[in-house]
């Protein structure tokens, strides 16, 4: 049975409900044709929970949690979804998502934290609506040298058969080492990502690519500054990365409070149109909480094909 939220708690602001769109209201502007991708970090069931110290027990327990993040990836009906720290994959994600309307792939990491804690390996997915892309290729890149995976979908907007023509969207996804001292793991990760990137466009080359995920990176760092520096690549977000206000991930663990800007979707042959902006209505608990899975918040945005 699924946690109950006290009153009190109930009566605070939806963290969702408090999210504009960058164009000002809390519905899209959107063109003819755009796509949608989503990218969220679930924070992996299991991983440290209880260093949430200003959160609620109950609210980090997955009976709840596993409701509170489905309303959050579905609500706003995203074309794509791109997860990172998914570990609940074959026993809940994969089914509920299928309910509405999306196949999903999965790419496991290597060697896992999770398994610590006696939990099932994390990793990254990639959700796709059903009735609007065709799966023409899915690949688990594993980063040289380290545990993390890159994860990659090739989509087709039609029924047709497999070919270079009609690959209409390639994602790529992904979750890069975590922690202060590993920026150098992170610059060679991203290196590969980026020939890999390189070399697809140059394969299908009418092909809008998205490259989303937690780059556990601030906008100022290196590895984030290479994707910059790609020619072809351009940061949804890029307008208010550097704004006080926007933020990614805001989390109280143990004594320490972080609020930071990590997460990133980038777009290449492709305009974005609309994007949603970061909550303006936060716990004193911060994230997680009654009404949010994950000590990061989703981004999300509307983009059409050059």
């Amino acid at each position: 049975e699924a946690a109950a939220a006290p009153a009190a708690v109930a009566a605070e602001a939806d963290v969702m409900e408090s999210r504009r769109w960058a164009s000002g209201g809390p519905r899209p502007v959107t063109a003819p044709g755009a796509l949608s991708v989503l990218t969220l970090n679930m924070l992996a069931d299991g991983l440290g929970l209880e260093d949430f110290s200003l959160v609620d027990s109950a609210a980090m327990r997955w009976d709840h949690r596993r409701q509170v993040l489905l309303r959050a990836l579905v609500s706003r009906n995203p074309d794509v979804v791109c997860m990172q720290e998914l570990n609940r994959f074959p026993d809940f994600l994969q089914p509920a998502m299928a309910a509405h309307g999306y196949q999903g792939c999965f790419a496991e990491k290597t060697v896992s934290p999770c398994e610590r804690f006696g939990m099932p390996k994390d990793g990254c997915a990639i959700f796709f609506k059903r009735d609007r892309f065709r799966l023409l290729e899915h690949r688990r890149v594993p980063f040289e040298g380290s545990t993390q995976v890159l994860e990659m979908v090739r989509l087709a907007s039609d029924r047709s058969e497999a070919t270079c023509e009609n690959t209409e969207l390639i994602v790529l996804n992904t979750h890069l080492k975590s922690k202060k001292g590993n920026e150098a793991v992170r610059v060679t990760q991203v290196t590969q990502a980026l020939s890999l990137a390189r070399s697809l466009m140059a394969q299908y080359p009418t092909a809008t690519l998205v490259l989303a995920g937690d780059f556990n990176a601030e906008p100022h760092d290196r590895a984030v500054g290479l994707v910059r520096a790609e020619p072809s690549f351009r940061s949804a977000y890029a307008d208010v990365e550097s704004d006080p206000a926007f933020f990614t991930t805001w989390k109280v663990r143990g004594t320490s409070e972080v609020r930071r800007v990590i997460d990133y979707i980038y777009v290449a042959n492709g305009e974005v149109v609309d994007k949603l902006l970061a909550p303006t209505h936060v716990p004193k608990s911060r994230l997680p909480s009654w009404t949010w899975p994950s000590d990061h918040i989703s981004l999300m945005a509307y983009f059409t094909r050059s």
